[in-house]
């Protein structure tokens, strides 16, 4: 890890052999884990967390409503760019690119290249 990086509960982070994190802002959970594969390469400012606000009942503030715990799983050989955002329960599969800025909701293919708000496939690695 390197630059300014904020790690939440690394005893539930587990990255993987010639992996870095150039910062960013890393958010495991008492009650979900973050596993990154090896040869990752996860650029400045992204930000992985595996709690989420629950909000759907409209007769309960959000903020008394808790949280939902899920595990993110990253695999090898992925390249998250500048700021991109990995939520909870998400699962991104070997090769993939994750573009700058993107906001990753759903689990991804294989060698995919991933782009947007919310990320889309845009085309796989050839």
């Amino acid at each position: 890890m390197y630059g300014n990086c904020t790690v939440v509960h690394p005893e539930n982070i587990y990255i993987g052999k010639n992996s870095y994190i150039n910062g960013g802002y890393i958010c495991a959970s008492d009650s979900a884990k973050i596993v990154i594969g090896d040869d990752c390469l996860i650029s400045f400012n992204v930000h992985l967390r595996t709690d989420m606000h629950n909000y759907m009942d409209r007769e309960t503030l959000i903020r008394d409503q808790g949280f939902t715990h899920k595990d993110i799983i990253i695999g090898n050989d992925v390249w998250i760019g500048f700021g991109a955002q990995i939520m909870a329960g998400v699962k991104i599969a070997d090769g993939c690119v994750i573009g700058a800025g993107a906001v990753v909701t759903k689990d991804t293919e294989p060698y995919g290249v991933y782009l947007g708000v919310p990320a889309r496939l845009k085309q796989y690695r050839e």
